[in-house]
Formats: structure tokens, C-alpha cells, sequence
């Protein structure tokens, strides 16, 4: 049996966006208004589909 090695494929984010990357791996959203609309416009069917969890949307 081969052994396999687990590994995670994140995206390359423009310079712009890397601070809504530390904002996802922050439990500072979770109790944010401000940042719980800001990642429902930004994908509103991935919201959902997520269960409200941008983390898994990165972790996918």
C-alpha cells in the first residue's frame, strides 16, 4: 500500500486581498456585522452552501 501525504492547495491571492485572508482565519468575524455581510456579498451561494464559514471556503 502506498502511504499517501495529505496537503492543502490555497489560492494565490492578489496583494489586495490578503488581509481578507487573516480576516477568515479570525474569530473576529464571527461576532462582526460588518464582516459576517462583507463574506455573504462577496459570494452569497457560497455563504450558504458553506454554512456560513469562510474558512471552509478556502479549505476546499
Amino acid at each position: 500500500m502506498k502511504h499517501v501525504q495529505p496537503y492543502i492547495v490555497r489560492p494565490q491571492l492578489p496583494e489586495e486581498l490578503k488581509p481578507l485572508f487573516e480576516i477568515t482565519y479570525n474569530l473576529w468575524w464571527c461576532w462582526n456585522p460588518s464582516a459576517i455581510a462583507l463574506f455573504r456579498r462577496i459570494d452569497t451561494a457560497l455563504w450558504e452552501e458553506t454554512r456560513h464559514s469562510p474558512v471552509a471556503s478556502w479549505d476546499d
